[in-house]
């Protein structure tokens, strides 16, 4: 460091707030780690329709799940769409390991500024 006081204030308020932007981003990518959600939409081709939802999954950091599945009637029974289930579900497994990767990372992180 300088022997100049003016400068090693600069130095330590500069370092101060490049700690607490890093801190303030760590603590956006927890929260956006924290809970996952998936929805799957659908649209014909062709026709200028909105979006509609098929399936939707949400997955909470504590490991508590809510699954919409959406069913339509033929006769007297409810079926699903076994394709678009499946689509949905390798976006959910694709979404997991995302997250697990993000939260590695986060974990990564946390370990390195520990031994600074």
């Amino acid at each position: 460091m300088s022997n100049d006081p003016g400068k090693n204030n600069k130095v330590t308020t500069d370092l101060v707030q490049a700690l607490r932007q890093a801190g303030q981003e760590l603590a956006r990518q927890i929260s956006d780690a924290s809970g996952l959600q998936v929805q799957t939409f659908f649209t014909v081709v062709g026709e200028n329709t909105e979006p509609a939802l098929v399936a939707s999954t949400k997955i909470e950091l504590d490991g508590d799940t809510d699954t919409v599945i959406p069913l339509r009637r033929e006769a007297d029974s409810l079926v699903r769409d076994i394709d678009l289930l499946e689509l949905h579900q390798v976006s959910v497994e694709n979404a997991i390991a995302y997250r697990e990767k993000l939260l590695d990372q986060i974990l990564d992180l946390a370990r390195q500024a520990r031994t600074r």
